[in-house]
């Protein structure tokens, strides 16, 4: 039954998605997924200072590199499995809908024996005693009789024996004990057609049979054939087939559903990845700002004990060197807590040693797509999937009314019935076409009460406007996400000039303020700010390519034009060439 399932499953998957475009439902499967497996990824031989004490930890890790982690999370990740399901789950409902309009075969029996035992009283004649013992008793009198007699002529006067009868009547009560077999089978099909009609065929036979009796056997058939069709009210294809079309197109929602699930998805699971490479990259920032404190602070106290350097001086380098220590440890804290969610996410146990490769960060680079916001805009309303569904939405309550009218006309049923039956007593399954029946007849209901319909109706024409008015918000919300997109991009753009240009300034600075320290004219204060202004340029730089890269995502994903592998990774389309994530 699991096997059958899955075919016809798989095999309306299939014809299904063969128009909904990179629907991946081709790769369906909704087995439990094996143990997550990293033998093969390679291990990490170093250790990374800025962790600390944590440092070890990466000690032989395996490293995760961007389209491994997305290969990983379609496989595992326990949200996926689980929209997968469900899609298979509707699929799966589908299936019975159809089977509503095959034919239907049933085949029903049941046999039963019956053991009946019951006393019966009955009169009966026996011979009875006392006529013999009076038989005897004449007998022996006639012979004394004839023994005394004369010759010569004697009266002798005597007096008459009783009668005795021969049989008497007596009741006797015996045990009657009966064991028949009753069975009963029936063998029908029904079927509905795209009309409306209801044909139905029922094979009826009952067979008794006397284990023990006079009679051995008896049986009696019968083969009925009903039709009904209905001829104003559920009458017609849009009426009949209104159930098989709504889910077979239900089906198609949520196939396009999945697909556009699969792109945000592959989306999120990359924007995981890079914000924990961006949390690795802040916590060796503020390693190294840390122990570049530490290397001005030893240098600063022994200026201090040269009396070249005020103990307020030496003071604000001192706490400068404690709160960047608070910082890096807070980072190293965030980056350990953004990986273990994204080990979760890839369904990796999280006391499993692992790192992100350091190298999905250089391969970053500002990418403009070469479109407007406009065309960005017209693609999108032709390729998002959403919007499809939402347009088959307003299609959908449209063909409702037409099914809501016609369900306020009178109900018109034309029923027909043949049937023939078998010879009655007959010890075999027979049927004898010449005994058999034929009707035909028309069933009105006025259906005066018609609040329900009424009801219907008017529901019908509410969600028809209801379903307009989502289209209208799912392309207003399209637009809206579009130009978020465009702004995010071009924001992240600047951020990313602004922080390189930043960076760059803030190194000069702070090569100028250590020269000035140097050379004793420098303060402090400039030094500390000139540090921290590198830091955070360093961080922004960092976040803001990594914010243009995503945001560049999610133009494409908006777009429609996000197609997902077989393996999480995207194809995307950039300068008239095909790029595949994770590959250089």
């Amino acid at each position: 039954m699991r096997r059958s399932a899955d075919r016809e499953v798989f095999g309306i998957l299939k014809s299904k998605s063969s128009g909904v475009p990179n629907a991946g439902t081709g790769l369906l499967d909704i087995s439990p997924p094996p143990p997550v497996s990293l033998e093969e990824l390679r291990k990490n031989t170093g250790t990374a200072e800025f962790l600390g004490n944590r440092a070890t930890v990466e000690k032989n890790a395996r490293v995760i590199p961007l389209h491994e982690a997305l290969s990983l999370a379609v496989k595992h990740n326990r949200d996926y499995q689980a929209r997968k399901e469900l899609l298979y789950l509707q699929a799966l409902d589908l299936t019975l809908v159809r089977n509503e309009f095959t034919p239907i075969f049933s085949a029903v029996g049941g046999a039963e024996v019956t053991h009946t035992q019951k006393p019966v009283t009955q009169t009966v004649k026996v011979p009875n005693p006392a006529y013999a013992k009076a038989q005897a008793a004449a007998a022996k009198a006639a012979a004394a009789a004839a023994s005394s007699g004369t010759t010569a002529t004697t009266t002798t006067t005597t007096t008459a024996a009783p009668v005795v009868p021969q049989f008497i009547e007596k009741q006797i009560t015996t045990l009657v004990t009966d064991n028949t077999l009753t069975a009963q089978g029936n063998l029908g099909v029904s079927i509905l057609t795209r009309t409306g009609a209801r044909i139905a065929a029922d094979f009826t036979t009952d067979f008794l049979k006397f284990l023990s009796g006079n009679m051995t056997s008896a049986g009696d058939s019968s083969l009925a054939v009903t039709l009904s069709q209905p001829l104003l009210r559920g009458a017609g294809y849009r009426a009949t087939m209104e159930t098989l079309t709504q889910a077979e197109r239900d089906l198609l929602y949520a196939i396009r559903d999945f697909t556009q699930y699969r792109k945000t998805f592959a989306v999120d699971i990359a924007s995981r990845y890079y914000r924990t490479l961006e949390a690795r990259d802040a916590a060796r920032n503020a390693y190294l700002a840390y122990k570049a404190f530490e290397t001005i602070l030893t240098s600063e106290r022994a200026l201090a004990k040269e009396d070249r350097r005020t103990s307020s001086q030496l003071g604000l380098i001192e706490q400068a060197s404690l709160r960047y220590k608070r910082i890096w440890i807070s980072s190293v804290r965030t980056y350990e807590s953004l990986l273990d969610d994204l080990k979760v996410a890839l369904a990796i146990p999280v006391t499993t040693p692992v790192i992100l490769e350091d190298q999905e960060l250089t391969k970053l680079a500002l990418e403009e797509p070469e479109l407007t916001v406009d065309d960005s805009l017209e693609t999108a309303l032709v390729t998002r999937l959403d919007l499809y569904n939402s347009r088959n939405s307003l299609e959908d309550s449209e063909r409702k009314i037409k099914v809501s009218t016609q369900g306020l006309l009178p109900q018109l049923d034309f029923t027909g019935r043949y049937t023939t039956d078998g010879e009655p007593g007959s010890r075999n399954i027979n049927l004898n076409l010449d005994r058999h029946r034929l009707s035909a007849g028309l069933d009105l209901d006025l259906r005066l009460d018609k609040k329900g319909d009424r009801n219907a109706y008017r529901s019908a024409l509410v969600a028809q406007q209801r379903a307009a008015r989502q289209l209208d918000l799912a392309e207003e919300n399209v637009r809206l996400s579009l130009r978020a997109d465009w702004r995010d991009l071009d924001a992240a753009r600047k951020q990313h000039e602004i922080a390189a240009t930043g960076v760059a300034l803030s190194l000069r600075r702070l090569e100028e303020e250590e020269l000035l320290r140097t050379l004793g004219r420098g303060t402090a204060r400039d030094l500390i700010d000139a540090q921290q202004d590198l830091i955070e340029a360093k961080d922004d730089l960092t976040s803001a390519l990594i914010a243009h890269t995503l945001s560049r995502l999610r133009l494409w994903k908006d777009m429609g034009v996000l197609y997902i592998k077989k393996d999480g990774s995207w194809i995307r389309v950039l300068k008239n060439e095909g790029e595949v994530a994770g590959d250089d």
